[in-house]
């Protein structure tokens, strides 16, 4: 009971407060663990206010798994063919959800915890990874085939699978796939959505078990020796899973435990394996071990598959879908085609301007298109910092000028740097281009001769506002003078100009805002710094394109064999010349 109090008494509200609000906080307390517990289960939120049945909990959860597995799986229980989506395999995992005694907890959060645990385990499944050899067991051959496990080893491509089989059953899975018989070929419908889904597949898989027929040792120099490194759908099947093991062509596992060690269930976590991968294939462990699609480093990327053969030229594009995370329409019998549209696809989804940055032959489309993922064999270019201390003192100096420019120069370059290009697309076999342009002045043969079976010649040209560039092509010029008026250095317009630039003083809580003068321009204030970072840029090498002009304006790529790095001249303080949109095909 409260004390009896004046009702002007300020002592009443004080009690009242200190004797309500521990009620209040332990309430409040109560409530924040109940949501804590609610949130750490992995509970489907209800689509409307009536409470889940645990039969439809179940339903839901594997209605999530069934759609994150590949379309066609082999039940390894049975021998046969199941579509992972249907009916009847829904049945069986409430019967195997049944039998654990899950479906008839009465609480929903214990439900919730332990059927998940339960449904993925159910559904985990092995994928398989090898190349492809003669007489592969196609869909249509074993669709009918009631086990397959059973059924008489009739090629090799059959004990293959059978061996696969096997060892996923023996390590306790219920289900596996491989791409031989698991894709219904004939069914166009279905090959689309399998290409475009393999990536996901792959991660989503409980393991990955890559079959190497041609290692019988277990050295590195037999595993770089297969050839499983060199085929362009093994890259994806190497990146894309989180566990993976090896199997060498007796189906042993390439890696034994030693004395007192264990089997090593995912390779990729062996630090050693995973280096001698590296070494092998020129990738960087930290996308072997955990690579994120997407369009990052696009350039390194395609680098990964410029080496790769295909049976079919359209893989050579397909291959790369899931690893930079793109969608396109699968039409075999396009060719070359097929890597156009991924170039097309990219260059709609990204602004980097490193998909330029290759050699050889261009496509049959637009010249600054590659012909195959082979004109990416070359490291992404980067550029070395200023080494000598006439390039530092330069630098040193940039800061003062910059302060003294006028405004109608910071206006250019405010023009210049802050606008970006509207995107690179093609249309009707051409595609504008925001570029840098550098006059050809001179062209000179200075050597030539036989490189890798092919005659070169190599060239020093001389463009204004640029030190002497060296260009390795497999044509000769006809006529130096006539060459020089109709060809020029193009540098892409990249966004790695367009800065931010950065505050130098960030004011205190004393001072006050003061108004904006009438010609006040934000950018113009940090313009001193920010033109200094820029004019820094602007001295660096970068990778250029020899570009010819047409009688109509158009320009073309010249392709060439070797990359060409081009170095402003050294004498030009601050190149602020405005880049012009090209029409290139």
């Amino acid at each position: 009971m409260f004390p009896r109090l004046s009702r002007y008494s300020l002592v009443y509200p004080v009690m009242l407060l200190g004797f309500i609000t521990p009620k209040l906080k332990e309430v409040a307390g109560s409530l924040n663990d109940q949501k804590e517990r609610i949130t750490l289960v992995r509970v489907p939120k209800p689509r409307s206010r009536r409470r889940f049945t645990p039969a439809q909990i179940v339903d839901e959860l594997a209605q999530k798994m069934l759609s994150a597995m590949p379309l066609r799986v082999i039940n390894l229980n049975t021998g046969s063919f199941s579509q992972a989506r249907t009916s009847f395999v829904l049945l069986n995992v409430r019967t195997s959800i049944k039998r654990s005694s899950l479906i008839s907890l009465s609480h929903l959060e214990d439900l919730a915890e332990n059927a998940d645990d339960v449904i993925r385990k159910y559904f985990a499944y092995v994928m398989l990874s090898h190349v492809w050899g003669e007489d592969e067991p196609l869909y249509g051959d074993v669709k009918l085939i009631e086990n397959i496990l059973e059924m008489p080893s009739s090629s090799p491509g059959v004990l293959k699978l059978q061996n696969f089989c096997r060892i996923a059953k023996q390590r306790g899975f219920r289900w596996c796939w491989g791409d031989t018989c698991c894709i219904d070929k004939s069914s166009s419908a279905e090959l689309q959505e399998s290409i475009n889904s393999m990536f996901t597949w792959y991660r989503n898989s409980a393991l990955t078990i890559a079959f190497l027929l041609d290692v019988l040792q277990r050295t590195p120099e037999a595993l770089k020796r297969s050839r499983w490194f060199t085929r362009g759908w093994t890259l994806q099947e190497l990146l894309a899973p989180t566990a993976i093991e090896f199997y060498m062509g007796d189906w042993t596992p390439f890696l034994v435990p030693s004395a007192g060690d264990a089997t090593p269930s995912n390779y990729k976590l062996v630090p050693e394996f995973v280096q001698c991968l590296e070494d092998i294939l020129c990738i960087d462990k930290s996308y072997l071990v955990g690579l994120n699609p997407g369009l990052d480093d696009v350039r390194e990327k395609l680098r990964w598959v410029a080496t790769r053969t295909t049976t079919k030229i359209e893989d050579m594009a397909y291959c790369l879908l899931g690893i930079l995370d793109l969608r396109l329409p699968v039409l075999y019998g396009e060719g070359e085609r097929a890597f156009i549209r991924l170039q097309d696809e990219i260059m709609k989804n990204t602004d980097d301007t490193c998909i330029f940055d290759w050699v050889g032959r261009p496509s049959t489309l637009n010249s600054y298109l590659a012909r195959s993922p082979s004109c990416f064999h070359q490291p992404a270019w980067r550029p070395s910092p200023y080494q000598t201390t006439a390039e530092l003192h330069m630098l040193e100096t940039v800061s003062e000028f910059t302060h003294k420019l006028s405004a109608a120069l910071l206006r250019i370059a405010e023009s210049l740097l802050d606008e970006p290009p509207l995107g690179h697309f093609i249309a009707n076999g051409r595609m504008n281009l925001r570029t840098f342009v550098y006059q050809v002045k001179s062209v000179k043969v200075i050597a030539s001769g036989e490189v890798r079976k092919r005659w070169v010649y190599r060239y020093q040209i001389k463009a204004d506002g640029l030190e002497p560039v060296t260009v390795v092509a497999t044509y000769q010029f006809p006529d130096a003078q006539l060459t020089a008026r109709s060809l020029s250095i193009g540098r892409v317009w990249d966004n790695s100009l367009r800065l931010i630039p950065r505050k130098t003083h960030k004011k205190t809580a004393d001072e006050e805002d003061e108004p904006p003068a009438d010609d006040y321009n934000p950018w113009m204030v940090k313009s001193g710094d920010y033109l200094t970072v820029v004019a820094k840029r602007l001295r660096e090498p970068f990778v250029a394109q020899l570009l010819v002009a047409h009688p109509n304006g158009q320009f073309h790529r010249v392709h060439t064999e070797e990359r060409i790095v081009a170095q402003p001249r050294f004498t030009e303080l601050l190149d602020l010349r405005t880049p012009r949109t090209l029409i290139v095909h």
